[in-house]
């Protein structure tokens, strides 16, 4: 530690001063620096003053994962150890703390298992904030802890004070002054609201009824009365979207209140849309048309405030919206499965997993009626999905009772349908091949790609299309060569040094934001190999396979179609049909 005759607390002082902002990171002496004050804080049992040290350390070691991993999970340990405390303010800090470096997630762990750890803090921080505020004598303490929130001071030398200021808070912080730490806390009403522990956020408000004054406070006391309350959820949604949509910045703000946009851009839409949803209860007639208003009222994902609640609601609604058209609820449904799935590598909800459930089950449902229409009413998998969607908070049984109709009507509508040969009749009906290329690299965007880009030309090396994905062995990078009706042996002999130049020549790595550990060679047509042209190709493949350990596959026109039914591409291609010009014959 850096001069011994120094204090932990002296000795970290200077890490908060801005006189080391220039270093260059990785600086491993600093990051031995602080940890070293972090063992002697921890001698000393300042729990939260040695975690906070090793959180600090984390940014001096950036660049060295195996410092940041140390420095990482010894602040996770050391937070954990302060939480044990019976002292309810410093209890309070280190479980604070716990979160935020839970929710900064440095080392790209599992978001679903953090996930898991992040609700059992928040849980913790939400008792300990019931427990302070139900202790407190003071009316103005009590609301600040229940209902407000406020702001928690520590000197790192052990000493906790309260600050309660005159204003609701929004959303959590850090701040630095001289010589003190101040840790912004939301209520445990706003606690228990992020958790949907409605029922826990009902009884603070119920216990401080004369603390909801601001416009947001009365839209979540109101939405929360809906949520436990469906027979009044209708009501209680829309005034809760009144509420919100009110909230507006005035320049004369009375004591206690404050004012934030997004109760006007993001809560009072969604509440709106809530309340056409719950409306379908009552009038299941209208159903179709509620989701179709709802959707109109939600909106797509816009810029600034967002919630994973709002995001899996929205898909909810895309989903049922394609279940009430009758065009294609599989291919909605495994869209909108990619795109929470995708979201959940960062950020996960509850309401994440039972969407997914959700989406899989309509999936499956409807990939069965394409691939096996004989089971389709035997099976069971389309009353899983009205199961799977009833078990969905946002939705619920009753509402759920009335989608059935319309994913029988979508069935039936597919069944009639069904013989899926537009999409081969598509793809044959192209003769340009660079018209089947842009048609393709549609469809790999569709499956949001980490790259994905056509390189035919000059200087193309084999490699028509490139695309770079995601998978669960690793990240793959797919080279397709692209050609146009059936394969002779002639053209077969043109194709081969074609695909041979792909892994001779690597693709540079400017614009891979990740390195593939795997390089895949795809021949993609829309037509067959005829028979001389098939057993060439076969000895090749094997040869490359065998010798040279070159992957290597073959899409004809079959292949792909069942590709594009698998992923519920069935929408992109149609919309990439129309975007350049290709009938689309049935």
């Amino acid at each position: 530690m850096t001069g011994v005759d120094k204090t932990p607390r002296e000795a970290f002082l200077r890490y908060m001063d801005g006189s080391l902002v220039g270093l260059t990171r990785p600086d491993l002496t600093v990051v031995n620096d602080l940890r070293s004050i972090a063992d002697a804080w921890m001698a000393q049992g300042q729990y939260f003053s040695a975690g906070y040290a090793l959180y600090r350390a984390i940014e001096f070691a950036w660049g060295d994962i195996d410092a940041i991993s140390t420095c990482y999970f010894a602040a996770v340990d050391a937070f954990a150890d302060g939480a044990e405390s019976i002292a309810k303010l410093s209890r309070l800090g280190c479980l604070w703390m716990w979160r935020v470096v839970f929710n900064q997630n440095y080392l790209g762990l599992e978001a679903s298992n953090l996930g898991v750890a992040r609700r059992a803090l928040d849980t913790e921080l939400a008792q300990v904030l019931l427990e302070l505020g139900e202790a407190a004598e003071d009316a103005n303490t009590r609301a600040a802890y229940l209902v407000r929130g406020f702001h928690l001071v520590t000197d790192l030398g052990g000493a906790w004070t309260p600050e309660f200021p005159d204003f609701e808070i929004h959303g959590t912080g850090i701040g630095w002054s001289p010589g003190s730490l101040r840790l912004t806390i939301q209520s445990a009403f706003h606690n228990f609201v992020s958790m949907s522990d409605y029922a826990a956020a009902a009884r603070v408000a119920d216990s401080c009824p004369d603390s909801f004054i601001s416009p947001g406070l009365r839209g979540w006391r109101a939405a929360i009365r809906g949520s436990l309350n469906p027979d009044q959820a209708v009501e209680r949604y829309r005034e809760a979207a009144t509420e919100f949509a009110s909230d507006v910045h005035v320049e004369a703000l009375q004591p206690f209140q404050s004012w934030s946009s997004i109760n006007v851009d993001l809560w009072a839409m969604y509440f709106e849309a809530r309340a056409l949803v719950a409306e379908m209860a009552r009038i299941p007639d209208r159903a179709g048309d509620l989701v179709r208003e709802a959707r109109d009222v939600l909106g797509p994902t816009r810029s600034g405030w967002n919630s994973a609640q709002v995001r899996s609601f929205r898909m909810i609604l895309y989903v049922l919206d394609e279940l009430f058209s009758g065009l294609d609820p599989d291919s909605a449904a495994i869209e909108a499965r990619r795109a929470i799935s995708s979201e959940s590598m960062y950020v996960w909800d509850e309401s994440h997993e039972l969407a997914i459930a959700f989406f899989d089950s309509v999936a499956e449902a409807f990939g069965e009626i394409r691939r096996n229409p004989a089971l389709a009413w035997t099976s069971g998998r389309v009353q899983s999905a009205m199961a799977a969607l009833g078990r969905i908070p946002l939705i619920g049984g009753a509402i759920a009772g009335t989608v059935a109709p319309a994913m029988g009507g979508s069935a039936n509508a597919l069944l009639n349908r069904l013989d899926n040969t537009w999409i081969t009749r598509s793809l044959e009906s192209i003769r340009d091949e660079q018209q089947l290329q842009r048609v393709l690299l549609r469809l790999f965007e569709a499956l949001a790609p980490l790259y994905a880009q056509i390189r035919h030309g000059d200087h193309e090396y084999g490699k028509d299309i490139v695309v770079l994905r995601r998978t669960g062995s690793g990240v793959v990078l797919e080279m397709y060569q692209v050609k146009i009706g059936k394969i002779t042996l002639a053209a077969w002999r043109k194709i081969v040094p074609q695909l041979e130049e792909m892994f001779n020549v690597d693709i540079p790595s400017l614009q891979l934001p990740e390195e593939p550990n795997l390089r895949v060679g795809v021949l993609i047509f829309n037509g067959h190999f005829n028979e001389e042209a098939e057993r060439a190709a076969d000895g090749w493949l094997r040869v490359q396979r065998q010798y040279r350990e070159r992957t290597f596959r073959i899409m004809h026109k079959n292949i792909m179609v069942d590709w594009i039914l698998r992923n519920g591409l069935m929408s992109a291609l149609r919309e990439a049909l129309g975007e350049f010009g290709i009938p689309l014959i049935d």
